[in-house]
C-alpha cells in the first residue's frame, strides 16, 4: 500500500515538473540587461570609473579633476571639458547566449555626437539627443564578455565644422546644426557648456518568440452611456502563429478573439467599449481617473506577450474665436494656468534635491505645465505623474529661435524627432497640444539677411512648421492640436519682471562669504540676465530704504518679486476672464539671481507663492478711493456657490476699527465682477493709512477658503515696529503644522529652514489675536524642530547676516 502511494506521489511529481517545464519552455521572455562597470577617458590614457546617466563635468567633479562647476567663476574655467572627444565604455557578461532570442540595444538621451560601438563593431552615430536607439546585435553578441563604447567627437571641433558649412555667418553659425537642448549653446544664459555624456537608459532588451511593441488608444465616441475605442497595436512575432487575443479592466473583459500573426512586424486594430465611463479631469476640476488596461495574447492557455497602459478618458476641444484660448474639458471650459518648464537640471548625474516637479504644479494651482522649446522632452515618467496628478501638457517641439539651414540629413533628423516623440506621448491623458514655436520673423529683423537668402529661410522654415511638424501630428497622434507659431496671442503671458536671489542653501553652495556682498563680481557674474542684481536694487529702492547686507537682499528681493508678480497676475485674470494665463520660467537651469519661481535645487522663492496665491479659483482685488473700498472677486467655480464674508479693518495693535459680516452670498460660476464696497474714510483718518491693515476672509461650508489683507501705502511708509512672533510645531501626516502668533501686526513673515520639505506658504501677514498656519511638507522626522526654522519679518531689513551667509 505504502510502495503504491509512493509511486503515485513520484509520477505526479514528475509529470507536474514536466509540465511545468513545457509551460517554461513555452511560455516567451523578455528581459533587460544592464551594462557595467561603465568608465570614462579623455584627459589622458587612462580609465576612470563612470557612473551612467552622468555627463562628464559630473565625473570629473568626483574624480576631483575639477573642483566645481557652478561654484563661484568656477564655470568659465571648465569650458575646456568641450575640446575633449571623451569616450566610454561598459561591458556585459552574458552566461548563456541564445541564438534563438532577439538582442535589441536601446540607447536614449546621448548629448553630444558620438559613435556607438559594440564589441568594436560600428552600429551607427549618435547626432540627435532628442531621439533613443534601438538595434539588433543578435549578430554581434556572443557568450561571455561584451563591450560597449561611445566615443564622442569634440564640440568645438563639431561646431568650427557646421560653422563652415554654415551658409549665414551669424553669432550662432553652426549651432543650428545640433539636436541638443538650446540651453547647452545659449550665450544668453550665461552656460553655453556642453555636458557631454549619456542622460537616458542604455541596456539590452532580449526576448524570444513575439512582444508588443506600441499600442495606441483613440477615443472615437463619448457619451453617459459608454465609450468606444480603438486600440492600435504593434506586435513583433518571429514566426507565424495564431493567437487568443484578451483586452481587460480589472476582472472585466472588454475584448476577446482570436487573431493570426505574421512573422515580422504586425498591426492590429481593434475596437471596444467600457461601460458608463470615468472620465480624466484635471485636479482642480475633479479625479484624473485613469484605467489599467492589460492586454494579454494567449496561446494553450499560457501567455506569450503582455501589456499594461494607463489610459484616462477625457475630450478636448478649443476655441480660439475673437482673440479667445478657452479649453473646454469633457464640455467644461477650463481657465488654464500655465507654468513653463525648461529642464531639472543642466547637469545631469547628480540629484540635487528628491523634490517633485509635478507634485510643485500642483500645489501652485497651476492645471496646465509648458513644455518649453529651450530645453528637452521629458521623460516618460514625468508624463505619467502628469497623468496621475491631473496637469494637462503644452509640448513644444525643441525648435527654438534658429535658423533651421536647408538641410536633408537635418530635416530627417527633425522629422524622426518628431515621430518618436508623438508615438511617446500620443496615450497620455495629460497631452493637450503640441506648437512648433520657431518665429523666424524676429531673426530676420534681428539680421540684414538678402531677398534671396531671406525666401530660403522662410521656404526651409514653412518646410518644417507648416508642413513636417503638422504631418507628422496627423499621422501619428490625430486627437492631438497642433499651433505653427510661437505667439498664441490669446494666451496671456505674464512675465516676472523683478529678478531674485536665489534661496539661502543655494547661495551658499554657489560663493564664498566673501563673495556675499550687493554688486559683487561673483554677484553679477551668477545673475542672469547680468544685470539682474542692478535691476533688484532699481526695484527695491521704490519700495524701502536700500539695505547694506546682502541677507536683507536675498529676502526682501523674493519678498518684492512675490508681492508685485502675483499683482500682475491677477491683474490679468480679472482683465481676461475665462482664458488662458501662463506664467514662464518656472524652475531656473542653473544656480543664478533670476526671474524664475523655483531655484536650480528645487527651493521655492517668493514667486512661486504668488503663482500659487494667483491661481486660486477665488481670486480678490481691492481698489481704495479717497477711503472707499472695492471687492471685486474672479472666480474659476464651475457652478455657483454660497460664501460667508467677513471683513475686518485692524491697527496694527491688533485693535478691530471696524467689522462687516456678510453670510450666504452667491459667487457666481466662472464670473469677474464687483461685489461689495465699503465706506471707510473716517477709521482711516482717524487712525491713518501708515497703520491699519484691511482682511477678508472667505468661508465655504464653514472652512477658510480664501483670504486677503490690504495694505493701504507703501511698505517704507507703514508704522511698523518689531513684532514677537510665537510659534508653535505638531507633527502630522507627511509634515508639520506650524501655528505662529504676534503681538504686533507682523508684515512678510518668512519661514527659513534648511531641511528637505516644502512650506506651503511664507512671505505672509500675521495679525495680533489671530493664529496663522502653515504646513511644512516633509517625508523627515526632524528632530528639535524649533531650532530648525527661523522667523523673519520686514522689519528684520537692517539686522546684519539675518541667515548666517557670511560665516560659512
Amino acid at each position: 500500500m505504502r510502495k503504491n502511494t509512493f509511486i503515485k506521489i513520484f509520477l505526479f511529481f514528475v509529470i507536474s515538473i514536466s509540465i511545468i517545464s513545457c509551460e517554461d519552455e513555452a511560455k516567451p521572455k523578455t528581459e533587460i540587461i544592464n551594462f557595467e562597470k561603465w568608465q570614462y577617458k579623455g584627459i589622458d590614457d587612462k580609465w576612470r570609473r563612470a557612473y551612467l546617466p552622468e555627463c562628464i563635468q559630473n565625473s570629473l567633479q568626483r574624480d576631483t579633476i575639477i573642483k566645481g562647476i557652478f561654484y563661484r567663476d568656477f564655470f568659465e574655467k571648465i569650458k575646456w571639458t568641450d575640446t575633449v572627444a571623451w569616450q566610454y565604455k561598459g561591458i556585459v557578461n552574458l552566461n548563456e547566449f541564445d541564438k534563438k532570442s532577439k538582442y535589441e540595444l536601446n540607447i536614449s538621451k546621448i548629448i553630444g555626437i558620438a559613435d556607438i560601438y559594440i564589441n568594436d563593431s560600428l552600429l551607427f552615430t549618435a547626432e540627435n539627443a532628442f531621439i533613443s536607439f534601438n538595434y539588433d546585435i543578435s549578430d554581434i553578441l556572443h557568450k561571455g564578455t561584451n563591450t560597449i563604447s561611445i566615443k564622442f567627437k569634440s564640440f568645438d571641433k563639431l561646431k568650427n565644422f557646421y560653422k563652415k558649412q554654415s551658409r549665414f555667418h551669424l553669432p550662432f553659425s553652426g549651432l543650428e546644426y545640433f539636436r541638443l537642448p538650446f540651453y547647452y549653446f545659449d550665450d544668453t544664459t550665461g552656460i553655453a557648456l556642453l555636458p557631454t555624456g549619456v542622460k537616458g537608459a542604455i541596456h539590452i532588451t532580449k526576448w524570444d518568440k513575439i512582444r508588443i511593441k506600441n499600442v495606441y488608444f483613440q477615443l472615437l465616441n463619448l457619451n453617459d452611456k459608454n465609450a468606444t475605442i480603438r486600440a492600435t497595436y504593434e506586435i513583433e512575432a518571429l514566426a507565424s502563429n495564431e493567437f487568443s487575443m484578451q483586452i481587460a479592466y480589472k476582472k472585466k473583459t472588454l475584448y476577446h478573439q482570436k487573431i493570426d500573426l505574421k512573422e515580422g512586424l504586425n498591426s492590429v486594430s481593434i475596437t471596444f467599449q467600457i461601460n458608463k465611463p470615468q472620465l480624466w479631469w484635471t485636479h482642480d476640476l475633479g479625479t484624473p481617473f485613469l484605467y489599467k488596461i492589460k492586454t494579454s495574447l494567449f496561446k494553450d492557455k499560457n501567455i506569450w506577450a503582455y501589456n499594461e497602459t494607463f489610459y484616462g478618458i477625457r475630450q478636448i476641444k478649443i476655441d480660439t474665436t475673437d482673440n479667445n484660448f478657452i479649453l473646454f474639458l469633457n464640455g467644461k471650459p477650463l481657465t488654464l494656468k500655465i507654468v513653463d518648464f525648461t529642464a531639472n537640471n543642466t547637469l545631469y548625474g547628480i540629484n540635487t534635491s528628491n523634490y517633485n516637479i509635478v507634485d510643485y504644479f500642483v500645489k501652485m494651482n497651476a492645471n496646465m505645465v509648458h513644455i518649453t522649446q529651450y530645453g528637452e522632452y521629458q521623460d516618460n515618467n514625468f508624463y505619467t505623474q502628469c497623468d496621475k496628478a491631473g496637469i494637462l501638457v503644452w509640448q513644444d517641439f525643441m525648435t527654438p529661435y534658429k535658423i533651421i539651414p536647408k538641410n536633408e540629413n537635418l530635416k530627417n533628423n527633425i522629422e524622426q524627432e518628431a515621430i518618436e516623440q508623438t508615438i511617446k506621448l500620443r496615450n497620455h491623458s495629460c497631452l493637450a497640444f503640441w506648437s512648433g514655436q520657431n518665429n523666424i520673423e524676429q531673426q530676420l529683423l534681428k539680421y540684414k539677411f538678402s531677398t534671396e537668402d531671406s525666401l530660403l529661410i522662410i521656404n526651409t522654415n514653412n518646410e518644417i512648421f507648416d508642413e513636417l511638424l503638422p504631418k507628422t501630428i496627423s499621422k501619428y497622434d490625430s486627437g492631438s492640436y497642433y499651433f505653427d507659431k510661437m505667439n498664441f496671442y490669446s494666451i496671456k503671458k505674464i512675465d516676472n519682471t523683478i529678478p531674485s536671489y536665489p534661496f539661502i542653501v543655494s547661495l551658499r553652495r554657489i560663493s564664498k562669504p566673501k563673495d556675499r556682498k550687493p554688486h559683487s563680481k561673483i554677484i553679477v557674474s551668477l545673475s542672469r540676465p547680468f544685470f539682474a542684481d542692478s535691476l533688484i536694487q532699481n526695484y527695491m529702492q521704490n519700495e524701502i530704504t536700500i539695505p547694506q547686507d546682502i541677507t536683507a537682499y536675498l529676502y526682501y528681493s523674493q519678498y518684492l518679486s512675490k508681492k508685485h508678480y502675483q499683482k500682475e497676475i491677477e491683474t490679468q485674470r480679472f482683465k481676461n476672464m475665462l482664458n488662458a494665463f501662463e506664467c514662464t520660467k518656472i524652475k531656473d537651469y542653473s544656480p543664478a539671481f533670476s526671474v524664475s519661481a523655483i531655484d536650480y535645487y528645487g527651493f521655492w522663492k517668493g514667486t512661486a507663492y504668488a503663482i500659487k496665491n494667483a491661481f486660486n479659483n477665488i481670486i480678490f482685488n481691492i481698489v481704495e478711493k479717497n477711503g472707499w473700498i472695492s471687492i471685486f472677486i474672479n472666480s474659476d467655480f464651475q457652478e455657483n456657490t454660497n460664501a460667508d464674508f467677513y471683513f475686518i479693518l485692524y491697527n496694527f495693535d491688533g485693535k478691530v476699527l471696524w467689522r462687516k459680516n456678510y453670510l450666504g452670498i452667491q459667487i457666481d460660476k466662472l464670473s469677474d465682477r464687483k461685489y461689495f464696497n465699503f465706506n471707510l474714510s473716517n477709521e482711516l483718518n482717524k487712525w491713518g493709512k501708515n497703520f491699519c491693515v484691511f482682511k477678508i476672509n472667505m468661508y465655504i461650508n464653514k472652512e477658510l477658503y480664501a483670504e486677503k489683507y490690504f495694505l493701504f501705502t507703501a511698505d517704507k511708509y507703514l508704522k511698523l515696529e518689531k513684532p514677537n512672533i510665537k510659534r508653535n510645531f505638531y507633527k502630522v501626516e507627511n509634515g508639520y503644522i506650524i501655528e505662529l502668533s504676534t503681538d504686533y501686526f507682523a508684515h512678510g513673515v518668512f519661514l527659513y529652514t534648511d531641511r528637505d520639505g516644502l512650506l506651503e506658504d511664507n512671505f505672509f501677514d500675521i495679525i495680533p489675536g489671530e493664529t496663522k498656519k502653515v504646513k511644512f511638507t516633509t517625508n523627515n522626522d526632524i528632530y528639535a524642530i524649533e531650532s530648525a526654522f527661523k522667523t523673519i519679518d520686514i522689519t528684520d531689513l537692517n539686522n546684519r547676516d539675518l541667515f548666517n551667509l557670511n560665516k560659512k
